[in-house]
């Protein structure tokens, strides 16, 4: 009884894989966030409802951030850049990403890990927007071609950014 062997996470194609994985989440985490739900019928409803908005909103904010990460064992785009040596294609937009999810950063730092009270103020959806966007971008760039994300024949690329 053989088994296929798995490729391994710092392989190329296997990072490649990941990183579009984690574009498709919050391709759709952005998109269940913006298709609020209408009034909430009672308290409770709203109070969940705020709940699961504020998930989705940490598990972008969160993600955008681990794909900025320096780390080279990291599932991020400047650790593929390097290990697929594309630095210089991804010089620019890897410095404008890092400057786009600086405030998520410190987001992240403040209100996710330390889980500080005060929550620092965010982003506005459409700014979040272009991190995405450029996340996005970036795969592109490092795959060398345009990819699509989808869940069950949604088009999140064309729903969520419009392309």
């Amino acid at each position: 009884m053989g088994s296929q062997a798995q490729p391994r996470r710092d392989e190329p194609a296997a990072l490649l894989a990941s990183l579009g994985c984690e574009v498709l989440d919050v391709l759709w985490s952005f998109y269940l966030l913006r298709e609020q739900p209408q009034e909430p019928t009672s308290t409770l409803e709203g109070l969940k409802t705020t709940k699961f908005l504020s998930l989705l909103t940490d598990d972008i904010v969160l993600r955008l951030c681990k794909l900025r990460d320096k780390d080279p064992r990291a599932v991020s785009f400047e650790s593929a850049a390097k290990r697929l040596g594309r630095i210089p294609l991804l010089a620019q937009p890897l410095e404008d990403y890092r400057k786009l999810t600086d405030s998520l950063k410190e987001h992240r730092d403040k209100r996710i890990a330390h889980r500080e009270q005060c929550r620092p103020q965010l982003e506005p959806l459409v700014q979040l927007l272009e991190a995405v966007r450029l996340a996005a971008r970036i795969v592109d760039l490092l795959q060398g071609q345009h990819n699509t994300y989808a869940v069950e024949g949604l088009n999140l690329r064309r729903e969520v950014l419009g392309e």
